[in-house]
């Protein structure tokens, strides 16, 4: 029997590999999962939000002798940062090695449980974490066709995405995420625009969070993007009867912002806090919305503006671009949304009624480039893997 393995962490991770192993299942391959024991305490999520689902986990298949021996032959490295000290070389050194140690016992744990159990071939999120990196690495070694697939928008520098071919085919959702792997040296023919695994089902399956009736809900979601929230930013809104806010955080947010905003939205009128956006209810929310506030710069801008695919009315999107390197500014090149910098909230949704004369055609065009690859990926990436090279070692 045809056996896949796939790394996953978070439910971002697994959410759009799960499409891709229900089609496998469904031409009667086997999957299984493996997880790494990180500071991201992967194995405690998994147990959270998937109780019952069975993985491997990588400390279970290391070696401490040779993890050990594979240290000691790189360690020299660390230790000749101390002969310079400077800010970074006396920091830096237990930082790393605190990883470099985690990554030693990874490394073996990953060579043996491939031998252990012997996929037909491999999938990843993708290259660019330690993990995909090597299980990329062992994969080649050991003759396994190895596939990722693509996270979010990429709107960095290209060096960012150099890693993303190395070891793997690459399966991106459209044109637009081609072209910029390729102008970070990506080969041509690991990349392969199969569509997104899962949006046009998700769309489908979100059952409208439960909110109150006859008010216009706008959606505000706040990414990592450092802010400070100033009570003129509520300005006027306590006391409108229009519209309703809802607020969920980036799952990546410091637990210090995260209850700097809860402290913040405290008991306002017209204001619902749904949390941290792990799981189902960010499409819950997506689909019981009629106005996006973003703050930063954050993937959702095309899972909000997508069922314009569907044949769907374009709903306004207000952004305050993130002032971060290496972010994507929604408000230009094109301009899918309208900028709420400097406005209060009250002020960033009475512009909505603007948007589909300023955005809309730029929204509709950007969002077929960015999915051209269409919305049915599970199935093409899962054609791709059981295709003669994809199951050849």
């Amino acid at each position: 029997m045809n056996k896949l393995l796939t790394f996953i962490g978070p439910p971002h991770h697994s959410q759009l590999i799960q499409p891709i192993e229900r089609e496998l299942l469904g031409r009667g391959w086997q999957c299984e999962r493996f997880t790494a024991d990180t500071e991201s305490c992967f194995q405690v999520g998994l147990e959270e939000y998937y109780p019952g689902l069975p993985f491997h986990w990588l400390p279970d298949y290391t070696d401490k002798g040779k993890a050990d021996a594979l240290y000691q032959r790189h360690a020299g490295w660390f230790r000749s940062l101390y002969d310079t000290p400077n800010a970074l070389s006396l920091v830096l050194p237990q930082t790393l090695d605190r990883i470099f140690t985690s990554c030693c016992r990874e490394w073996v744990g990953i060579g043996r449980m491939l031998r252990v159990v012997k996929p037909t071939a491999c999938l990843a999120l993708h290259e660019i974490n330690r993990w995909g990196r090597m299980l990329g690495a062992h994969c080649q070694m050991q003759g396994i066709p190895f596939w990722t697939l693509q996270e979010g928008l990429y709107y960095g520098d290209p060096w960012l995405y150099t890693a993303h071919t190395k070891y793997s085919h690459s399966c991106v959702w459209g044109e637009a995420t081609r072209a910029v792997l390729l102008q970070a040296g990506a080969s041509p023919d690991r990349l392969h625009v199969t569509g997104h695994p899962d949006l046009a089902a998700r769309w489908a399956a979100a059952i409208p969070y439960p909110l109150p009736e006859g008010k216009k809900v706008v959606f505000l979601f706040l990414t990592n993007t450092p802010i400070t929230f100033q009570p003129a930013m509520l300005e006027g809104w306590e006391q409108q009867e229009e519209y309703h806010l809802v607020v969920m955080i980036h799952q990546m947010a410091s637990l210090p912002f995260i209850k700097q905003v809860e402290e913040y939205f405290k008991g306002k009128k017209g204001v619902t806090m749904v949390g941290v956006g792990q799981k189902g209810d960010i499409w819950r929310v997506l689909k019981a919305s009629s106005i996006l506030l973003l703050i930063g710069c954050s993937s959702l801008t095309l899972e909000w503006l997508f069922p314009l695919l569907l044949g769907e009315k374009g709903r306004p999107i207000i952004v305050v671009p993130s002032p971060l390197p290496m972010t994507r500014n929604y408000t230009v090149n094109p301009p899918v949304a309208l900028s709420g910098e400097g406005m209060p909230f009250l002020g960033m949704v009475r512009q909505a009624p603007a948007w589909e004369a300023q955005c809309g055609g730029a929204a509709a065009q950007w969002v077929q480039e960015e999915l051209s690859g269409g919305l049915e990926g599970a199935d093409r990436v899962a054609n791709l893997i059981c295709s003669p090279a994809g199951v050849s070692r």
